[in-house]
């Protein structure tokens, strides 16, 4: 195995089975804001159990490790198709070690590769940067369970229980606690969430998931208006300003379906969020 399969398979290993100290911390926060005994508490205790035994046994920490996404930088010049011949190797031989789940399945068929190689899997993206010295690679394991509650918006609309949206920044909060809200209960706990305002369906989706790869509570752009307005939207949450707990139980049990793309009243100009 080469020195850059060597380093694909550890990254592999450390991502799948160790979480990064700024998600223990937010987990830890989670912790100690939740009244002991209670449900949540419980679950969330579970959680960080998990994590810590994770950890130290070096395994998987979910049971769903997610379709690998690597996002890699190279000097101008380094071969591009050896780099991803050596990744695929490294990707089978962690999935041999346990350190990923066989998930690659065939859409028509399917049937399952058994090392989580195939068409389009894994996802790789190459660009090329002026640093002759170094290779960046980044890796996400986005697994189903938050990847099906993926949604976006295009503003202005109408949304269930929370009126209209405006394209401006209060619809865009709109936007985002109706996401948290429809996601309750769906995608896998604890949840964190990536946004990007504007775009297309494409880039939108590509720049949300860019966020995830960042420390937590971190904004990309103009820090000063985004800062101030993230700070804003935990606090409506987290401080019970806007008590989505409470909203979600005066709700009827019915789920909210998203409406289908062609459904959508489309504005003149398309922004995404």
């Amino acid at each position: 195995m080469s020195l850059f399969q060597d380093s694909i398979l550890a990254l592999i290993t450390e991502t799948s089975t160790n979480l990064p100290p700024d998600v223990r911390r937010a987990m830890a926060d989670g912790l100690r804001c939740e009244t002991p005994s209670t449900q949540a508490s419980q679950a969330l205790n579970v959680i960080a159990t998990n994590i810590d035994m994770a950890s130290e046994d070096e395994g998987p920490i979910c049971q769903d490790t997610g379709m690998p996404t690597f996002k890699i930088k190279t000097p101008v010049g380094v071969n591009q198709l050896a780099l991803q011949r050596d990744l695929r190797q490294a990707i089978a031989e962690a999935t041999r070690r346990g350190k990923l789940r066989p998930n690659s399945v065939d859409s028509l068929t399917g049937k399952n590769s058994g090392d989580n190689l195939g068409a389009g899997t894994p996802i790789v993206h190459f660009e090329q940067w002026e640093n002759p010295e170094e290779i960046e690679i980044k890796l996400i394991l986005k697994g189903g369970g938050c990847e099906n509650k993926n949604i976006q918006y295009s503003v202005p609309c109408e949304l269930p229980h929370l009126g209209r949206a405006d394209r401006t920044l209060d619809g865009v909060r709109k936007c985002i606690l109706h996401a948290v809200w429809q996601a309750q209960g769906q995608g896998c706990s604890a949840g964190a969430l990536g946004v990007c305002i504007g775009g297309d369906r494409t880039s939108g989706y590509t720049h949300a998931k860019e966020q995830l790869l960042g420390p937590q509570r971190q904004t990309s752009g103009t820090s000063g208006l985004l800062g101030e307005y993230r700070d804003r939207l935990i606090s409506d949450v987290v401080t019970g300003k806007l008590d989505v707990r409470e909203t979600a139980a005066n709700l009827p049990d019915v789920a909210y379906v998203p409406q289908p793309p062609e459904t959508v009243k489309e504005p003149d100009r398309g922004d995404q969020t």
